[in-house]
Protein backbone atom coordinates (compact mmCIF):
# COMPACT_ATOMS: atom_id res chain seq x y z
CA UNK A 1 0.00 0.00 0.00
CA UNK A 2 1.47 3.26 -0.66
CA UNK A 3 2.13 5.96 1.95
CA UNK A 4 -0.81 8.21 1.23
CA UNK A 5 -3.11 5.81 0.96
CA UNK A 6 -2.87 4.97 5.13
CA UNK A 7 -4.86 8.38 6.17
CA UNK A 8 -7.88 7.12 4.34
CA UNK A 9 -8.10 4.08 6.62
CA UNK A 10 -7.75 6.48 10.02
CA UNK A 11 -11.41 7.56 9.80
CA UNK A 12 -12.92 3.77 9.54
CA UNK A 13 -10.61 2.96 13.22
CA UNK A 14 -11.25 3.04 16.69
CA UNK A 15 -7.21 2.85 17.13
CA UNK A 16 -4.07 2.57 14.81
CA UNK A 17 -1.08 -0.23 15.52
CA UNK A 18 2.43 0.43 14.01
CA UNK A 19 5.30 -2.09 13.36
CA UNK A 20 8.76 -1.52 12.80
CA UNK A 21 11.28 -3.66 13.51
CA UNK A 22 14.42 -1.58 12.73
CA UNK A 23 16.80 -4.65 13.86
CA UNK A 24 15.12 -7.44 12.54
CA UNK A 25 13.92 -6.08 9.80
CA UNK A 26 14.66 -3.01 8.36
CA UNK A 27 18.81 -2.66 7.89
CA UNK A 28 19.87 -5.64 9.48
CA UNK A 29 23.47 -4.64 9.51
CA UNK A 30 22.98 -1.55 11.25
CA UNK A 31 19.72 -1.27 12.48
CA UNK A 32 20.13 0.57 15.24
CA UNK A 33 20.61 3.56 13.45
CA UNK A 34 16.84 3.05 12.47
CA UNK A 35 15.59 3.08 15.97
CA UNK A 36 13.71 6.34 15.50
CA UNK A 37 11.85 4.83 12.74
CA UNK A 38 9.47 3.94 15.54
CA UNK A 39 8.86 6.87 16.87
CA UNK A 40 8.26 8.79 13.39
CA UNK A 41 5.43 6.00 12.43
CA UNK A 42 3.49 6.96 16.04
CA UNK A 43 4.34 10.55 14.91
CA UNK A 44 2.57 9.72 11.00
CA UNK A 45 -0.32 8.07 13.10
CA UNK A 46 -1.14 11.03 15.27
CA UNK A 47 -0.57 13.11 12.72
CA UNK A 48 -2.82 11.27 10.16
CA UNK A 49 -5.88 11.48 12.60
CA UNK A 50 -5.49 14.98 14.02
CA UNK A 51 -4.40 13.21 17.53
CA UNK A 52 -7.76 12.23 17.77
CA UNK A 53 -7.08 7.90 17.94
CA UNK A 54 -5.02 6.27 20.06
CA UNK A 55 -1.62 5.25 18.16
CA UNK A 56 -0.21 1.70 19.44
CA UNK A 57 3.09 0.02 18.37
CA UNK A 58 4.37 -3.17 18.71
CA UNK A 59 7.84 -3.70 19.59
CA UNK A 60 10.52 -6.28 18.71
CA UNK A 61 12.35 -8.45 21.28
CA UNK A 62 13.41 -11.59 19.60
CA UNK A 63 15.11 -11.95 16.17
CA UNK A 64 12.27 -13.46 15.03
CA UNK A 65 13.05 -14.97 11.68
CA UNK A 66 16.52 -14.37 11.51
CA UNK A 67 19.25 -15.92 14.35
CA UNK A 68 21.73 -13.17 13.81
CA UNK A 69 19.48 -9.82 14.10
CA UNK A 70 18.36 -9.92 17.39
CA UNK A 71 17.67 -6.77 19.50
CA UNK A 72 19.21 -6.44 22.52
CA UNK A 73 17.32 -5.43 25.77
CA UNK A 74 18.41 -1.98 25.47
CA UNK A 75 17.53 -1.89 22.24
CA UNK A 76 13.65 -2.39 23.03
CA UNK A 77 13.88 -0.42 26.02
CA UNK A 78 14.93 2.17 23.37
CA UNK A 79 11.86 1.49 21.16
CA UNK A 80 9.22 1.97 23.67
CA UNK A 81 11.01 4.77 25.36
CA UNK A 82 11.26 6.86 21.66
CA UNK A 83 7.40 5.06 21.34
CA UNK A 84 6.17 7.17 24.05
CA UNK A 85 7.94 10.22 23.65
CA UNK A 86 6.20 10.09 20.31
CA UNK A 87 2.91 9.79 21.95
CA UNK A 88 2.10 6.30 21.89
CA UNK A 89 -1.04 5.29 23.73
CA UNK A 90 0.57 1.44 24.13
CA UNK A 91 2.98 -0.82 24.05
CA UNK A 92 2.86 -4.71 22.64
CA UNK A 93 5.49 -6.83 22.72
CA UNK A 94 6.60 -8.83 19.19
CA UNK A 95 7.59 -12.12 21.10
CA UNK A 96 7.60 -14.65 18.12
CA UNK A 97 10.45 -17.45 16.49
CA UNK A 98 9.45 -17.95 13.23
CA UNK A 99 12.72 -20.40 12.57
CA UNK A 100 11.27 -22.95 14.73
CA UNK A 101 9.39 -25.68 12.90
CA UNK A 102 7.48 -25.94 16.63
CA UNK A 103 6.11 -22.81 17.24
CA UNK A 104 6.24 -22.78 21.47
CA UNK A 105 4.55 -19.59 22.87
CA UNK A 106 6.94 -17.03 22.51
CA UNK A 107 10.47 -17.01 21.72
CA UNK A 108 10.68 -13.92 24.24
CA UNK A 109 10.13 -16.28 27.08
CA UNK A 110 13.40 -18.32 25.82
CA UNK A 111 15.60 -15.40 25.52
CA UNK A 112 18.21 -15.16 28.76
CA UNK A 113 19.15 -11.60 27.96
CA UNK A 114 15.89 -10.55 28.20
CA UNK A 115 14.60 -12.44 30.33
CA UNK A 116 17.74 -11.42 32.89
CA UNK A 117 16.73 -7.45 32.39
CA UNK A 118 13.26 -7.77 32.94
CA UNK A 119 14.04 -8.95 36.79
CA UNK A 120 13.75 -6.46 39.47
CA UNK A 121 16.88 -6.80 41.56
CA UNK A 122 15.57 -8.92 45.08
CA UNK A 123 16.50 -6.61 47.80
CA UNK A 124 18.86 -7.43 50.40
Amino acid sequence: MAQDQYPKYMDIVDFIQYDVYPITNIRKADGEKYLEWVGKGISSIRKWTDNKKPALCWIETTHIKDAAHCPTPAQTACEVWITMVHGARGVGYFCHDFTQKVKPASALSRDANMLASSRSPTPS
